[in-house]
């Protein structure tokens, strides 16, 4: 049995029933969610970081991409104990003068 895309053979017809499937964010809703910049979410398209989907004029990241992305920022983001000595020392200086 055919899906319905291939029935149609169009490239943005699959992108767009992907889109359905998935969940997509514009490039606006992709920064707010992802709590970066414009340019930094089309610095990730361009290095592959972030799966889009052009649909006409319009660059939509499929929401499973963007969860992706924070899961693997989350795996490097170090935690308190293993940060670099500079920085505790910078934050324990911070805490001693508002104290």
């Amino acid at each position: 049995m055919a899906t319905k895309a291939s029935n149609r053979g169009n490239a943005s017809d699959v992108a767009e029933d992907e889109l359905l499937a998935e969940g997509a964010l514009s490039v606006p809703e992709a920064c707010s969610f992802l709590s970066i910049s414009r340019p930094k979410v089309y610095e990730l398209v361009k290095n592959g970081e972030l799966r889009f989907i052009k649909l006409g004029r319009r660059t939509y990241i499929p929401k499973r991409s963007a969860l992706e992305y924070l899961r693997r920022g989350l795996k490097r983001t170090p935690s308190r104990a293993e940060e670099p000595q500079h920085l505790s020392d910078a934050r324990a200086a911070r805490r001693s003068r508002t104290s």
